[in-house]
């Protein structure tokens, strides 16, 4: 035998597979949808950056101020009116974002020193007003730049509409009308296109320059604000004799921070007042009368309870000014905006009611609302007091409903509808409708302390009366907004979703700062059919 040499097999290699037609145009029409969608996203992120920069400041009302507020991308501090700086600023992916703050500080100057001293209790405890700037803000970035990044979308999708509709009427279209349209719009075409690369482009230069801009200012805050809650603040010109007026009048005061703690404290060792899945829980309190600190307090309460809602019975202001309604922010602010029904008193102008509706606010209509459950009929007292307006009496809310009037309308609203709980402000005005028996409970106030507990029986049933003390702990019917000179009380209230029981706690805030909570007591049975139940518990005298 020989030897042979075996040849490995010669391997064939195939030549590429040829490129088709169909395929040229899968690539070619997804490169286009890719580009399509990154042109897209990016055009309206330079949209959306261009409106943040340009678009109108957002308003709010603070104090009775009109106060418009721009967040400034790349700027690090806040400006007020040009003349008021502040290091205060937030960052979003490493950028910069500060505000822009203007308005008419000259109304925040009234001659009148009751006003004078609410408006020095807002500048204490201004947080309240700067949650309400922060929101101004963050709802300016989302409108403003939902607004840009839809205007950029829109006008994509209408020009690509027009094209599309466009180039089918082309595409009907015999070959020598094509040709006669393509060499008659070939000059317009390219004007349009180079129209379109300047616009986007500008649009993508401007959006550019917004994220490039950097304002840096080193805060340097005036010694003469040392030991002032504007203390940091660098102010210039007239503004620097405007805006800390108020907070050099005194020292600030910490007297409601320690109530605070202590109120905190005593609610923690508190756990049966708080609300559960069998219970329904609101906080009741009347008479602040621009006492923003014990506003304060009310709001923790309800927060802390997670309270279904807050029930103020009137009185909220002294002299129903639009510069007192920075009450009503710090009610919102305190208790994370827990619903408020708000009864208004004698001294609860138009002017309050109007902002505490704009601020979410359930105002008493002396008709029946249900909350949580409850059939609750709020009121509004028939009464403005004209202390406010350097008047003296009271003047009708409605010309054509007096008070003999409204003390009717509310007790035949009680005998139709039976409600759970009458709320409203004057226990004398609403006393004939306890009288009825057709509600279980009536809670008004219009006292300075509590009143005894009364009861009333009648063949409709059992009502009992609960009158509350003030709230701001006024003794006299002199306002005194400031730090509290007598005790100060309000109640929190819990129902018994299974037994109806409905029972009570006052809660005492001292003028040195202690806080005290009574124990529960039961007040009233509100039933199953308030028709028919009559009252199964008789009520104790209770004395504040």
């Amino acid at each position: 035998m020989t030897n042979q040499h075996v040849l490995p097999p010669i391997e064939t290699v195939s030549p590429p597979e040829p490129e088709t037609p169909q395929k040229r145009e899968w690539i070619g029409k997804a490169g286009r949808w890719a580009g399509g969608i990154i042109l897209a996203a990016t055009a309206m992120t330079a949209g959306g950056l261009t409106a943040i920069e340009f678009g109108p400041a957002n308003h709010i009302d603070i104090a009775g101020v009109d106060v418009s507020v721009k967040p400034k991308l790349g700027q690090d501090y806040t400006q007020i009116d040009g003349a008021v700086k502040r290091p205060e600023h937030t960052s979003v992916l490493g950028k910069p974002i500060g505000l822009k703050i203007d308005g008419d500080w000259n109304k925040l100057a009234p001659s009148d020193k009751t006003i004078r001293q609410d408006l020095n209790q807002m500048f204490d405890d201004p947080a309240p007003e700067i949650d309400r700037i922060e929101s101004a803000a963050k709802n300016y970035l989302l409108e403003k730049g939902a607004a840009g990044a839809g205007g950029v979308l829109l006008a994509g999708l209408l020009i690509g509409s027009a094209v599309r509709i466009r180039r089918q009427h082309y595409d009907a279209l015999s070959d020598d009308r094509k040709e006669f349209i393509d060499n008659y719009n070939r000059g317009l075409r390219k004007g349009v296109a180079l129209a379109g690369i300047i616009a986007v482009g500008s649009l993508y230069a401007t959006a550019g320059g917004v994220l490039a801009h950097h304002a840096h200012h080193e805060v340097v805050g005036s010694p003469s604000l040392n030991g002032t809650p504007l203390e940091g603040t660098e102010v210039s010109g007239l503004a620097g004799k405007v805006l800390p007026f108020f907070s050099l009048l005194e020292p600030k005061s910490t007297f409601y921070d320690d109530v605070s703690k202590n109120l905190e404290a005593t609610l923690k060792n508190r756990p049966e007042l708080k609300k559960d899945d069998d219970s329904v829980v609101f906080v009741v309190a009347d008479d602040f009368e621009d006492v923003n600190g014990m506003a304060r307090q009310v709001g923790i309460t309800a927060k802390d309870l997670k309270a279904d809602f807050i029930g103020l019975t009137g009185d909220l202001t002294f002299a129903g000014n639009q510069l007192e309604t920075s009450i009503i922010d710090t009610v919102n602010h305190y208790s994370d905006d827990t619903p408020v029904e708000f009864e208004p008193g004698l001294h609860d102008t138009s002017a309050i009611v109007n902002t505490a509706e704009d601020r979410g606010w359930q105002v008493g209509d002396n008709k029946i609302h249900d909350i949580a459950g409850l059939k609750i009929l709020t009121t509004a007292d028939p009464r403005i007091s004209e202390v406010g307006q350097f008047g003296a009496g009271d003047k009708l809310r409605d010309p054509d409903v007096s008070l003999s009037q409204f003390e009717n309308d509310i007790a035949k609203e009680a005998c139709d509808e039976h409600p759970d709980i009458i709320i409203g402000h004057d226990h004398l005005a609403l006393q004939p409708a306890a009288e009825t028996g057709c509600a279980p409970a009536v809670i008004a106030g219009r006292e300075f302390d509590q009143l005894p507990i009364q009861s009333f029986t009648t063949d409709d049933g059992t009502s009992v009366e609960f009158t509350a003390g003030s709230g701001g702990g006024h003794k006299t019917t002199n306002p005194n907004p400031g730090r509290i000179q007598n005790p100060a009380t309000y109640e929190i209230f819990k129902v018994d979703k299974t037994t109806g029981v409905l029972r009570y706690a006052v809660v005492t805030v001292n003028p040195d700062a202690a806080v005290s909570i009574s124990e529960m007591s039961d007040l009233a049975y509100l039933g199953n059919d308030m028709a028919k139940v009559t009252s199964a518990i008789q009520p104790e005298t209770a004395t504040n």
